[in-house]
């Protein structure tokens, strides 16, 4: 049999997964590992993660696929190539040597809260959205720096560069500092021409810190697999590590949006809604994010920086295990359309969308005596998908149809209810895995296995599972959508949220 075959790594927030795919038939994984992923909160507000521990979750997720292909029928010399996603964002530096100066800082990080705020306050975010399409928020890689700079210079001497998680995995696994365009574009750099900008370094005042930004590689760009690795995961010598992809366009590509308009939702540990665009758009001004996907596409992104995070808190405080539980007691709801609404700012990061608000806080409005434990899980349900529907309606084009992937997408009274409240189409993939698939597939193009077009195809192999459609409930979803917005954005005195 010949080699056809792709391995994905995703390192989440919450989760790390390596699959493995076969580049001629890549709809669904031939196998999946996956693990807790290691995140720490030294202090309020922080979060970190042990890079070490990082890299071990990774080493042994990927050996547990790969051993996995045996009764699939396939081998591990089969394997061609490796591609990498991770968390953007952050900052996981590294000495001239390789060592690590730290422990690694997160995206959902807060300590450079001041920074940020500084830097609104003398209009310097205004100026870097207009040439990056980015709000910086704390946990960007530039407050990050500056932050560092400010409070651990020592840890600035030191540093030799500063990576993104994928890229201080593929820097172990191949000895090759590099990052590529799309965790670049998170830094921010210049959106527009998808290079660093010295203007930009120059605005948040770490111009003097532009060595420790790393070369930013072509997605064609691969590197050898390091030989003791390969022997140690059973592959062959001439595996290729392709430079991978942040997770928000890892997982674009792996539910096959790669189209202009096209729109798809990662219901992750946070809710990233994005709609792939021909060109930079930069409209609404001073909102949201924006990324360079391949080839010449970009994706313009909305967060609720509180995405299955919503449904695993929810489930715990009503004494439930999963949000499997969850689902099921919102069904045993009375169906009253007088329920209670939950805003989901939950994250400690507060939110980005649709209004930018470190401080943005969760409230449930609207509860009266009779509501029940069911009323209260469906409202935490619904909260989810109107935050969704909240960074659709920000943006200015208008979404019909889009996909939903992420853990929480197997909630089918979530995406019914987006479906109701955005009326728009909502479809869910048959697969999972989706950002392991984006990057097997960017390794597939990058080794030679595909062409341009070739690789467009493979991507939009989704199969889906089902589709929602806006339903006779959508009235009713609509009128606890407007109250929903009351409740986050304080009008009429509503659970004020700003």
């Amino acid at each position: 049999m010949s080699r056809t075959l792709a391995l994905g790594i995703d390192v989440g927030t919450s989760t790390t997964k390596a699959a493995v795919f076969d580049l001629d038939d890549p709809v669904a994984p031939l196998t999946i590992a996956g693990a807790p992923s290691a995140v720490e909160h030294p202090r309020p507000g922080w979060s970190e993660a042990d890079p070490v521990k990082v890299f071990d979750t990774v080493f042994d997720c990927v050996r547990s696929a790969i051993s996995g292909l045996g009764p699939v029928g396939r081998s591990p010399s089969d394997v061609v190539s490796i591609g990498i996603s991770g968390t953007a964002c952050g900052s996981w530096l590294i000495e001239a040597d390789g060592a690590l100066v730290r422990p690694a800082i997160l995206w959902n990080d807060s300590r450079a809260a001041h920074v940020v705020d500084e830097w609104r306050r003398v209009g310097i975010t205004d100026q870097l959205f207009d040439l990056s399409g980015n709000v910086p928020f704390p946990g960007y890689t530039l407050p990050v720096l500056a932050w560092l700079r400010g409070e651990e210079p020592q840890s600035i001497r030191r540093a030799r560069a500063t990576l993104c998680c994928k890229d201080w995995l593929r820097f172990n696994l191949t000895g090759v500092v590099a990052t590529d365009e799309s965790d670049a574009s998170y830094f921010p750099f210049n959106i527009s021409q998808r290079s660093w900008d010295e203007q930009i370094m120059q605005l948040c005042g770490v111009d003097d810190l532009r060595g420790l930004l790393p070369p930013i590689a072509a997605a064609s760009d691969i590197q050898p697999l390091l030989p003791a690795i390969a022997r140690e995961w059973g592959l062959q010598p001439d595996v290729s590590v392709a430079v991978g992809a942040t997770d928000i366009v890892a997982g674009l590509v792996g539910g096959g949006a790669l189209s202009d308009g096209d729109a798809l939702t990662i219901l992750g540990t946070s809710a990233n809604s994005s709609v792939v665009t021909d060109r930079p758009e930069f409209s609404p001004r001073n909102l949201g994010i924006m990324a360079a996907g391949p080839g010449r596409c970009w994706a313009r992104t909305m967060i609720n920086t509180s995405g299955s995070t919503t449904l695993d808190w929810s489930a715990s405080l009503l004494g439930l295990h999963s949000p499997s539980e969850l689902e099921a007691l919102a069904l045993d709801g009375s169906g009253q359309t007088d329920r209670p609404v939950l805003v989901p700012y939950l994250a400690g990061a507060g939110t980005v969308s649709p209004r930018y608000d470190p401080l943005a806080r969760g409230s449930l409005v609207g509860l009266r005596s009779q509501h029940t434990r069911a009323d209260i899980a469906r409202a935490a349900i619904e909260g989810l998908a109107f935050s969704v529907v909240d960074s659709y309606k920000t943006m200015t084009r208008p979404v019909v149809e889009l996909t939903a992937i992420g853990g929480a997408a197997r909630s089918n009274i979530l995406l019914q209810s987006i479906a109701n409240a955005l009326e728009a189409t909502v479809h869910r993939p048959v697969a999972s895995e989706f950002g392991a698939r984006g990057v097997a597939l960017l390794s597939g193009a990058a080794s030679g296995h595909y062409s341009a077009a070739e690789f467009v195809n493979a991507a939009k192999r989704v199969q889906r599972d089902i589709t929602f459609f806006p339903n006779a409930d959508a009235p009713a979803a609509k009128e606890q959508y407007g109250i929903f917005q009351k409740a986050r954005g304080h009008v009429d005195g509503i659970g004020a949220m700003w």
